[in-house]
């Protein structure tokens, strides 16, 4: 059931299930990737659904994004199996053929994947280094899970599983997502899981030489830093701060609750000697602030040094029941972290990769600091309509300015908010009116910020059913769904509200498609992940 907040009340939208009908059985079917809510610029797979990403490994010129994806509904995920696409710029994906399917009965969960450069497996061969995919395999009939291993050597096309499978099993249900990684210092594999749910839940840290075989080292639980009632999908990575010669350790979970009554993204800041993590201080802090952001993941990345990641847009509450055919499910931009120092913390900063200017393109409008939002007053942009665009703004509000934002998918009734209220010092995104609202939605979501000299950076990426704002150069981020009926409704303006705020910049850019070469095809095949390709094309 969705929600029509304009009625407020919960209704069936009869033309919505009649549309769904008619693309389910292929009637006046649109192009593929031109669909009602198609995201044009972030990866969603041709059909059905989608959720985790899993087993990031950048490697020979290519970026792999694996996920959990069920081949054969439009879920909630019931086949669970590793979906498979990959990308030369973090931009452009193509789909390649399922990965890791569901095999005797045993569903494939969240993971990780590496490239085994030393063969520690002895999968590799004399000219070819193999990828590892570690993955959390699920027996339904028991509940019990383990982790288990698979690898290709082909570049990722065809994966076989290993046959001594489990390679870690310790008895338990909720025994899942394996983040793994190379320790250099140590010369050994380390691998952070979870423990998700009960009494001993916590993030378990492994070694092992090869993979195969793997020792206990330590855990943080209820009575270190995990206090929720459930913790998925951990990450642990370093990252080197911003401006010190100095490096730190990231741990990253999916809680539960935590300080909100909903799942976030949490992490701490903190170092790791190969056996145990310890943190600068217990307090978490949120990865991304908006309800539709959840298990990010980051590359084992072998092609540069940047440390890269991903999450899933959307969140177990309602993802089966978004009104998007004949998918479900869509990943986040790609976002380059870095560590910077803020006061007397050290905080998580996350920019879009640089590689989204390619998509850039006519410049809808362009202020500068010669123009000045009046107060209690609209300032229509009139130039700019779009449903894919990218909005750069530096603003510097008056002491007694109490709101200045943008109104985007406007129209027809229909908006969605981006404001930054200055006695509260928040910056928000409200979708109270932004269309399709499902009774589980957060209506309004916010990040606490402080002015840098005076001024407010924003950075909103606006797609066909999503807007990702990034504050101040990416030290908060917020990441909303939306779904606005009309698409007509893409009008873009400016408010300020209390007093005058002065424009330093504004640049707002229409973005291209990435998906222009499926338009014309109605096929939801996927290619046969033979073509290779290479950094740069």
């Amino acid at each position: 059931m969705i929600r029509d907040v304009h009625k407020g009340k919960i209704k069936v939208h009869l033309t919505l299930l009649l549309m769904w009908m008619r693309m389910a059985s292929g009637e006046n079917a649109p192009p593929q990737y031109r669909e009602k809510w198609r995201p044009q610029y972030h990866y969603t797979p041709p059909k059905n659904f989608m959720n985790d990403p899993s087993g990031l490994v950048a490697f020979d010129g290519l970026y792999h994004l694996f996920y959990i994806y069920d081949p054969s509904a439009i879920g909630p995920v019931q086949y669970s199996s590793w979906g498979h696409a990959v990308s030369t710029d973090l931009v452009h994906w193509e789909t390649w053929p399922l990965a890791l399917p569901e095999t005797a009965g045993v569903l494939v969960f969240s993971g990780s994947a590496v490239a085994d450069i030393h063969n520690t497996t002895g999968f590799c061969t004399n000219d070819t280094v193999a990828l590892i995919a570690i993955f959390t395999g699920h027996h339904p009939a028991s509940d019990l899970s383990g982790q288990g291993l698979a690898y290709s050597l082909d570049g990722g096309v065809k994966w076989t599983y290993y046959d001594r499978n489990p390679v870690l099993d310790v008895g338990t249900t909720h025994f899942r997502d394996p983040k793994v990684f190379w320790h250099e210092p140590t010369k050994r594999w380390v691998m952070a899981v979870a423990q998700a749910m009960g009494k001993n839940r916590a993030i378990r840290l492994f070694s092992s030489p090869d993979l195969k075989n793997w020792t206990y080292l330590s855990e943080k639980n209820q009575q270190g830093l995990i206090a929720t009632n459930e913790v998925e999908t951990p990450n642990l990575f370093e990252l080197r701060v911003t401006v010190e010669n100095t490096t730190k350790w990231v741990l990253a979970v999916i809680t539960g609750k935590g300080s909100r009554p909903r799942r976030s993204v949490m992490y701490w800041i903190g170092n790791f000697d190969g056996k145990q993590f310890v943190p600068d201080d217990i307090k978490a802090r949120f990865v991304d602030f908006g309800y539709d952001f959840q298990a990010f993941q980051t590359w084992n990345n072998y092609v540069d040094d940047r440390v890269l990641m991903i999450g899933w847009m959307c969140v177990w509450d309602y993802c089966g029941l978004v009104p998007t055919q004949p998918w479900k499910g869509a990943q986040s931009l790609v976002r380059e972290l870095s560590l910077e120092r803020e006061a007397s913390a050290i905080i998580l900063v996350q920019k879009p990769v640089k590689q989204m200017e390619k998509l850039r393109s006519a410049l809808q409008l362009e202020l500068d600091k010669t123009d000045t939002l009046t107060a209690r007053k609209m300032f229509r942009t009139n130039k700019v309509r779009g449903r894919s665009l990218e909005i750069k703004v530096e603003l510097k509000p008056h002491a007694k300015t109490k709101k200045v934002g943008f109104q985007i998918r406007s129209g027809e009734k229909e908006e969605t908010i981006v404001c930054y209220d200055h006695f509260k010092e928040a910056v928000y995104i409200d979708r109270a009116k932004s269309g399709i609202i499902h009774k589980k939605m957060s209506l309004v979501d916010s990040a606490n910020v402080v002015l840098q000299n005076g001024t407010l950076k924003l950075w909103i990426f606006l797609d066909w059913s999503s807007v990702e704002v990034f504050v101040n150069d990416g030290r908060q981020v917020i990441t909303n769904l939306i779904f606005p009926q009309n698409d007509s409704s893409d009008e873009v303006d400016i408010f300020c509200l209390g007093h005058e705020a002065e424009v330093v910049s504004l640049k707002i850019y229409e973005l291209n498609t990435t998906w222009e070469k499926y338009w014309n095809n109605n096929t939801w095949g996927q290619s046969d992940g033979e073509k290779r390709f290479k950094i740069g094309n």
